[in-house]
């Protein structure tokens, strides 16, 4: 998955307009909404979704760490649903 991120990323960190939507992405994670909700919010896709999460790493490494923590939460959750 993580290659198929890097493939995909013709837009870099260091513009203004990725660094708004990755904060905004993971401010709405911590907000409650789901990646679903988000890809709707956005018209962007799944792949957008992920890669912008993993693109905060570099913005804020702790928002990531509680980002993550969040969509591995949920990840069980629905495991455990099954």
């Amino acid at each position: 998955m993580q290659k198929i991120i890097n493939q995909n990323s013709p837009e870099t960190i260091e513009s203004e307009e990725v660094k708004n939507r990755v904060l905004k992405i993971a401010k709405l994670i911590t907000s409650g909404f789901t990646i679903s909700e988000i890809q709707n919010k956005f018209n962007a896709s799944y792949w957008t979704i992920y890669r912008d999460i993993e693109r905060l790493k570099k913005l804020d490494e702790a928002l990531y760490n509680e980002v993550k923590k969040i969509i591995n939460q949920r990840v069980e959750e629905n495991i455990r649903k099954k």
